[in-house]
């Protein structure tokens, strides 16, 4: 019995050891493919962890062109609310399809342009002036300076935003410059500092009564032989500055008042503006060869009776007295003093 156990294991394990020699090669050419499976399952693996790498960077890219067209088209919404709300109705920023564009994704067709509505669209920019086209670098502009949000310190430079076209919306920018001072990013301020540069005196004032007067400081800027200088501005003297340019329209420009009072009006001016504005001596003028008659006719002890007044050419004088401004490099000054 016990040799019938012992032969039937003998000849089990020469059975298999025959079926292995058999099959040794099959077996090894299974393990070889194992292992090459094996290296391809690593090889997939990198490629799952590069492709994931990728789809995360993707996905990035997505958000952050996502955000951006989101704020442009949200920039976009608020400048044209804006111009509406000025007065400019009659043109707009809208949305187009540009297909001079080839070989490049599809999103990178997408643009912007200026329309008007009474113009044909390829004449667009063409068709408008420097003072419209100032008002949407600066709504665009303030638009730029709000999505600036993952900056730091940020330092704002505003100047002089106010122009020919745009003199009658000075309340409205003032307003919306002093929106942009008070925004906040996670209530910390989002801007570290304000430059606002002007020489309207108009929108000065309105500026001034707008921002918040604990945190700003106001400045004059003077023109020297040796350039141009910061100091200090004197408001008192500024206003009377104002008023005298008030009269000086009432007497030249709306004819209210009596020319009599226009040498003296024009003497204060140019009292001011030689000493606050130009730092220099306004009598320099007496020794001017091309200004000594303008001179003499503000000159107050010059005028004691109108009749002798009334014989004197008066426009030649307002002529002078504009063209002094222009030849001081001040002709946007006068122009500005004189708008209503």
């Amino acid at each position: 019995m016990n040799n019938q156990e012992a032969t039937k294991t003998y000849l089990v394990n020469i059975f298999w050891s025959i079926k292995k020699t058999e099959l040794q090669q099959y077996i090894n050419d299974i393990n070889n493919e194992i292992k090459q499976l094996d290296k391809q399952i690593i090889v997939c693996n990198n490629k799952i962890i590069e492709k994931n790498k990728e789809l995360t960077t993707l996905k990035k890219e997505y958000e952050e062109n996502l955000t951006k067209f989101k704020n442009v088209e949200e920039a976009k919404k608020n400048i044209n609310n804006q111009l509406k709300n000025m007065g400019f109705d009659y043109f707009y920023i809208d949305n187009y399809i540009d297909e001079t564009i080839i070989n490049s994704p599809e999103e990178d067709k997408h643009k912007y342009k200026l329309v008007r509505k009474d113009q044909n669209n390829n004449q667009d920019f063409h068709s408008f002036s420097e003072g419209e086209k100032m008002i949407i670098s600066f709504l665009y502009f303030i638009e730029k300076c709000k999505s600036a949000a993952k900056i730091k310190n940020i330092i704002v430079v505003i100047d002089d935003p106010i122009s020919s076209i745009s003199n009658n919306n000075l309340f409205e920018i003032a307003f919306i410059i002093r929106k942009l001072t008070e925004l906040k990013n996670q209530q910390t301020e989002l801007f570290k500092q304000f430059f606002i540069l002007t020489h309207n005196i108009y929108f000065f004032d309105e500026l001034k009564r707008t921002i918040n007067h604990d945190a700003s400081k106001l400045f004059q800027i003077y023109r020297t032989d040796k350039g141009s200088i910061i100091g200090s501005l004197n408001e008192k003297n500024l206003y009377k500055y104002l008023a005298f340019w008030q009269t000086y329209k009432e007497i030249t420009i709306k004819k209210n008042i009596n020319q009599i009072l226009l040498p003296n009006t024009m003497r204060n001016i140019l009292e001011f503006f030689y000493s606050i504005i130009l730092k220099d001596d306004f009598n320099k003028l007496k020794n001017d060869s091309k200004y000594s008659s303008l001179y003499r006719f503000v000159n107050k002890e010059t005028h004691f009776f109108t009749d002798e007044y009334e014989t004197l050419p008066v426009d030649k004088y307002i002529a002078l007295f504009e063209q002094l401004f222009k030849d001081k490099n001040y002709a946007h000054h006068f122009k500005a003093m004189i708008k209503e």
